[in-house]
């Protein structure tokens, strides 16, 4: 029985498995989240709304910039 995997022939043990996904996972929730948000104070017409939107445009352009600006090697 192989020690790495125990027997069942899998290359890659669970926790590296989740960490590969909880990245995309978060940035997906996070963006989705903050576009309700914005979507919600534009409904209600919140006081607080330019200060929600430049705090959620900050965050947007960064997950966004990770993603469509990575080297994306062996692709």
């Amino acid at each position: 029985m192989c020690g790495a995997c125990g027997g069942i022939g899998q290359a890659e043990p669970m926790s590296e498995r989740m960490n590969k996904r909880i990245a995309p996972v978060l940035a997906i929730v996070l963006t989705w989240s903050l576009l309700v948000i914005v979507g919600v104070a534009a409904w209600f017409n919140s006081q607080h709304f330019s200060e929600l939107l430049a705090f959620s445009s900050v965050l947007l352009g960064s997950v966004s910039g990770y993603y469509f600006s990575k080297e994306r090697k062996g692709v």
